[in-house]
């Protein structure tokens, strides 16, 4: 499950309230993702009802993450205020950093302009499918013009999220990155990672029992 805190796509709810919602009507392993970066959120995940976190801000920025290092740096510097919610970068509500990029984005929408971009990014997006790009444009007015307008969203969306990763464009990219920039203060590698997390939680999970039984 992925809540409000999470990176691009998250939900409507925060995870204080969206794990032990679904905890109590499922049966199923619980993956808790947004708003978890560090053990003290593995402890509360794990006493809300979830099994386990994804953690894919605090892992894009590891040792081992391809994420282009202008973005690595500029998470050090971030807070967690420092990420824009918005349904008007890919059409969808969306959580991206917040940078020069992310508001121009955003503040532009899907103008005409917008449009006449999503055309050329859509051939980018043909060419690494491998798929006849005269055939994918017919097959997406063929769809309505509402699917048309939010494949023109994703298009651009794509195009601004690789300058981002791959290119380190700070002043045209758009990085998805959650909440939790704010929580994020060194670069690790996975494993340093992994083995402070696990480590954290356990002493989290002692001392809140401990609180619990005073």
């Amino acid at each position: 499950m992925t809540a409000y805190e999470a990176a691009a796509h998250g939900g409507d709810a925060a995870s204080l309230v969206l794990v032990p919602s679904i905890a109590a009507t499922v049966e199923i392993p619980i993956v808790a993702a947004g708003g978890f970066a560090d053990g003290r959120g593995l402890a509360a995940a794990l006493a809300l009802g979830a099994e386990g976190v994804a953690m894919g801000t605090r892992f894009a920025n590891t040792k081992e993450s391809p994420l282009h290092d202008n973005y690595k740096r500029l998470t050090l510097e971030k807070q967690v205020y420092d990420t824009i919610y918005s349904t008007r970068f890919d059409g969808l509500g969306c959580r991206v950093m917040d940078t020069e990029g992310a508001r121009k984005a955003v503040s532009m929408g899907l103008n005409l302009r917008k449009m006449v971009e999503a055309l050329f990014n859509s051939k980018e997006i043909a060419a690494q499918l491998k798929l006849p790009y005269l055939k994918l444009f017919i097959g997406v007015l063929a769809s309505g013009w509402k699917n048309a307008t939010q494949l023109a969203y994703m298009a651009n969306a794509f195009k601004a999220i690789r300058s981002a990763t791959e290119d380190g464009d700070t002043k045209n990219g758009v990085l998805t990155l959650g909440q939790t920039i704010g929580l994020i203060d060194d670069l690790p590698s996975v494993s340093e990672l992994i083995e402070r997390v696990v480590k954290e939680a356990e002493e989290s999970l002692k001392n809140a029992y401990a609180k619990a039984s005073a």
